[in-house]
């Protein structure tokens, strides 16, 4: 960390050239690329202007870029006009946390070497304010925010510094995801033990299974019993509840709608409507429906 912003030309021009590097874009204006560094200790000290509202503004600009990177990633307009995603919301969120959190921006900040180029004052000094994991958050964001005033809002620069800083293409490659399905059949008698061997191959995590039974959920109109099991995959942003008369065939189906969400498949003949559709269904008459929760 630095007690003084006047650094020498050379400096400023090798850290410029650093951050152009990591970014794609050059921050011509040597105040406000300085002032993305700046502490409000610094401020409070010596005055001048400080990185907080450019740190407000970069968490506005990358928390846009990284869910707009997500929704072209995790979905597309299907043929009637409507986004057909491949997680649910829960999926999207957790996602977006991972990647704007201060954990992350702060190992890549660490990555860069920036840290040491904070301008405090005395209290950050003593109380070492660059070990903070949220004070190397703040300086990622007031980078982006000193890009974002720089450049004027260009949407263009703005995308590329964002998918650079977090190397989303690296991350994720570009354009809508395409999921492999696995080799095994995804037929719905399989669907529970496929599932389960591909956790084992750490595929992904170990699915959990909730049930409810006619003690909770009651009884149909001509008296047969209603079991209801409830399939989560972690990782997936996925969960599939069915309904059925018993409760082996409220899992197998619950875990065969995962695989079909999951991949995309059509599902057959038994799958009345898109498995990404909802994730509530009722097995009856021989077919998988859509229904209220």
């Amino acid at each position: 960390m630095q007690t003084s912003n006047q650094m020498s030309t050379y400096q400023i021009r090798k850290l410029k050239r650093l951050v152009e590097e990591k970014t794609g874009y050059y921050i011509r204006d040597n105040d406000l690329f300085l002032q993305a560094f700046t502490r409000r200790s610094y401020r409070g000290q010596y005055g001048g202007e400080d990185n907080e509202v450019l740190e407000f503004i970069g968490d506005r600009v990358l928390e846009y870029y990284v869910v707009k990177a997500l929704v072209e990633r995790y979905g597309m307009l299907n043929r009637k006009g409507e986004y057909d995603a491949l997680m649910e919301e829960d999926g999207f969120s957790r996602l977006k946390v991972d990647l704007v959190n201060n954990h992350t921006l702060a190992g890549i900040i660490d990555e860069w070497g920036l840290a040491q180029y904070l301008i405090v004052g005395k209290a950050d000094l003593l109380n070492r304010a660059d070990e903070v994991e949220k004070v190397r958050g703040d300086l990622f964001e007031s980078i982006l925010g000193a890009i974002a005033i720089a450049c004027k809002w260009d949407a263009q620069v703005l995308e590329t510094a964002v998918r650079r800083m977090l190397s989303l293409d690296e991350r994720f490659g570009r354009g809508p995801a395409r999921r492999k399905a696995p080799d095994i059949p995804l037929e719905p008698e399989k669907a529970v033990v496929t599932l389960k061997e591909m956790a084992d191959r750490g595929e992904c995590p170990r699915p959990v299974y909730e049930t409810f039974g006619p003690d909770s959920i009651g009884y149909s109109p001509t008296g047969m019993p209603r079991w209801a099991v409830r399939c989560t995959v972690a990782d997936w942003g996925l969960a599939r509840q069915v309904t059925a008369s018993s409760k082996q065939m409220a899992k197998r189906y619950a875990a065969w709608l995962m695989l079909c969400a999951h991949y995309g498949l059509p599902g057959g003949a038994e799958l009345a409507g898109d498995a990404r559709s909802g994730p509530n269904w009722l097995w009856q008459d021989g077919r998988l429906s859509p229904c209220a929760p």
